[in-house]
């Protein structure tokens, strides 16, 4: 058995960048002990697992360079002992039935369910006798950054959109042009960059390439320049600059 002293690892096997950001911040918050390994390749994973002992792999399906069910054959002999979560785009019955099949008794479809995902983490954590540390509810909360040569701005906010964020998105380009989106519960309520305000600010953010984004949570602007669906703003944004870019 693991040393109780050692830190509960877990290791994230997910090639979405953000997922694995968004969910790092949140059991940071929330279980600051634990240790976080991200793998966005099959190859990573296998890098990481050399290195470290994981308690519980959470497994995405499809990968660039696999599956995660082939992996979690490789997990079985890493370490028999360890706990598997799989996840998935596509929540089929005969996934369920392979998940089964190979062992592993959870599955989340995506975009995951944070506030379950990590109840599950913590279920874990109390079962091998781990001090899960868990931080005053008064503590100041740990947003994320990150590059944004894989994933894209209009990734970052339909992901935050799901996970129903209060937060201030700042994101800038390679020439360091800075852009601000804020979200209320998940809907966008205001962007701005330059001298320019609302749908037009988040169409200019949308179509920047490469960059960084930077998340401040609980922060939101007082001014509303935008309002309706977070769903349809971010659909009609992404057509106007497909539009502009047939056109260029």
């Amino acid at each position: 058995m693991k040393n109780s002293s050692a830190p509960f690892t877990i290791l994230f096997l997910e090639d979405n960048v953000v997922s694995a950001k968004v969910l790092q911040a949140r059991l940071r918050k929330e279980m600051p002990s634990v240790r976080f390994l991200h793998g966005k390749t099959i190859a990573e994973a296998h890098l990481l697992t050399a290195e470290f002992e994981a308690d519980l792999f959470i497994l995405d399906v499809v990968l660039p360079d696999g599956s995660g069910l082939d992996f979690l054959a490789d997990v079985q002999t890493i370490n028999p002992d360890a706990s598997v979560i799989l996840m998935s785009a596509t929540d089929t019955k005969r996934l369920k039935q392979m998940r089964l099949e190979n062992g592993a008794p959870h599955f989340f479809a995506k975009p995951l369910d944070l506030r379950a995902v990590v109840a599950l983490v913590r279920h874990y954590v109390d079962e091998q006798g781990r001090e899960p540390a868990l931080i005053a509810e008064n503590a100041a909360p740990t947003g994320f950054s990150a590059r944004l040569q894989e994933t894209g701005a209009l990734e970052v906010i339909q992901f935050r959109c799901m996970t129903r964020a209060t937060a201030m998105l700042e994101f800038s380009t390679p020439e360091l042009v800075a852009g601000l989106v804020h979200l209320s519960e998940g809907q966008i309520i205001h962007a701005e960059t330059g001298d320019l305000l609302g749908m037009e600010a988040l169409v200019e953010i949308l179509s920047w390439e490469g960059g960084a984004m930077r998340e401040v949570p609980g922060l939101h602007s007082e001014v509303r320049s935008i309002a309706g669906s977070s769903e349809l703003l971010l659909m009609h944004a992404a057509q106007e600059i497909d539009e502009s870019r047939a056109l260029a």
